[in-house]
């Protein structure tokens, strides 16, 4: 959830009632709210029909504006993803004329704050070299932005990146930054996807968010307040110009990887599957 199309579905056939249904919440809807308005009484339905919600983190069900109904659900369970990623521990390399790379990647649209990180490079050490990667709708405007501010030797948008190319950016930057300034950013994969690659982060603590979660203050890196820029510059230059302090956070990324991605979690699914259907 929010699937819409499925939630219909399921309205016109009408489950009998001995089928139990499940919920796996992903998100609220957040921006489409005309959508929201003509959908919201079947959505109701639905969650009032379910045997159980299951959610990535408890922040997803807490501080969701289903909340109210949540709490007449018989089960509701925080689970997190099933994450079957490898560890690709990898030393950071540098440009071609020594500079350090900060890589974000993602989406060009309004929640991700690649405008927020663009305009924290104005603050960044000249050392760093902040690297982009995605397309979208923002693309134009993000570049007039960089021009604007006579940014282009300090940020580069990539474009839309093979696997194989995604992969060197990943291995070869000195840290992760996840600058997302809204809701619609529940969870934010990609973080933990730079935690495969030792790679510490600086993100944003996104309220009503659980992807805030996966980036633990001082051990894998730093959090900082939404559209504050500068903030975000100061944490980054923090890790850049402190190689002790680097090399814990890339330590407790590596800890921190390991225990995310337990091959146990899905033992917890199993169990609440079962619960659920013997209730």
């Amino acid at each position: 959830m929010p699937h819409p199309v499925a939630n219909m579905a399921l309205w016109l056939c009408r489950p009998k009632k001995n089928a139990k249904v499940i919920l796996y919440w992903h998100s609220d809807i957040v921006k489409q709210k005309k959508l929201l308005f003509f959908y919201r009484p079947f959505q109701n339905w639905l969650i009032k029909r379910a045997d159980a919600v299951i959610a990535p983190t408890k922040i997803h069900t807490s501080e969701s504006d289903c909340k109210k109904l949540f709490k007449k659900t018989q089960y509701v369970y925080d689970i997190p993803y099933i994450l079957r990623y490898e560890s690709h521990i990898s030393k950071y390399k540098t440009t071609s004329d020594g500079k350090k790379i900060v890589f974000a990647c993602g989406r060009l649209i309004y929640y991700k704050g690649f405008d927020v990180l663009i305009d924290a490079a104005k603050y960044i050490s000249d050392d760093v070299v902040v690297h982009i990667s995605g397309t979208g709708v923002l693309k134009e405007s993000l570049q007039k932005q960089i021009d604007d501010n006579g940014l282009q030797n300090k940020v580069k948008l990539l474009g839309r990146l093979s696997d194989d190319d995604l992969k060197k950016e990943y291995a070869n930057c000195y840290l992760y930054c996840f600058p997302s300034t809204e809701r619609g950013e529940m969870m934010g994969m990609v973080q933990f996807e730079a935690m495969s690659y030792g790679k510490p982060i600086v993100s944003t603590n996104i309220p009503r968010s659980g992807a805030p979660t996966l980036n633990i203050e001082g051990i894998t890196g730093f959090k900082v307040p939404v559209y504050d820029s500068k903030a975000l510059a100061d944490k980054i230059n923090l890790i850049v110009n402190n190689q002790a302090l680097y090399e814990n956070l890339c330590k407790g990324v590596e800890d921190t990887f390991n225990k995310f991605n337990d091959p146990k979690t899905i033992d917890k699914y199993i169990a609440a599957f079962n619960e659920v259907l013997d209730s």
